[in-house]
């Protein structure tokens, strides 16, 4: 079962990866959010918060396009969630 965390960060994503929200919005809503996920019970929303961090702090480093970023956290919340 994901987290209320996990699920939240998903849709949120989702609504950027769809063009409901730019990319500063979803920033905006992220970072305060999952400032403490290391305190989450549900590793899996800790492993997806750093995931993203580490792809935004890629595209802010240059080494992916916009686009190249929507492909990359497409294909993250794209993949199946084991059960645990």
């Amino acid at each position: 079962m994901l987290s209320s965390l996990e699920i939240e960060i998903r849709e949120r994503l989702g609504r950027y990866l769809s063009g409901e929200t730019s990319l500063r919005e979803f920033d905006t809503w992220f970072v305060p959010a999952t400032w403490d996920v290391e305190c989450q019970t549900d590793p899996r929303a800790y492993d997806t918060t750093n995931e993203i961090y580490l792809r935004l702090a890629e595209y802010s480093n240059g080494d992916w396009s916009e686009a190249e970023l929507r492909q990359l956290l497409r294909e993250l919340i794209a993949a199946p969630v084991a059960a645990q």
